[in-house]
């Protein structure tokens, strides 16, 4: 389903299956298949379909929101805005007394 909702979101913002299938590399046969898939899995329309053009319908509009805020959190997840502590170097040293049973040994 998050396939599905990410392609969503992408069709939406494109307004093109081909332009979002090129978008998030895929093929348009594959967005198109992707937005059935989430259209079955809901029961709904989310788009009006004509000959060479896609427009989101009225319960797709409404549906939007919740995806977009999905993807703007998932974003925000994926890329925190915090600071990096810098890397501790150094080096480490294990004595052999470490039981084998903890520490994969090999002997030579």
């Amino acid at each position: 389903m998050i396939r599905e909702l990410k392609t969503f979101v992408a069709v939406c913002e494109l307004d093109s299956f081909a332009a979002a299938a090129r978008h998030i590399n895929l093929t348009q046969s594959a967005v198109s298949a992707q937005i059935k898939t989430l259209e079955d899995n809901l029961g709904l329309s989310l788009f009006t379909r004509s000959a060479r053009a896609i427009t989101l319908n009225p319960q797709g509009t409404a549906y939007y929101r919740s995806p977009k805020r999905f993807w703007r959190f998932i974003q925000q997840c994926s890329c925190p805005q915090i600071p990096i502590l810098p890397a501790i170097t150094g080096s480490l040293g294990l004595a052999r007394s470490i039981p084998c049973k903890w520490v994969s040994c090999q002997r030579h």
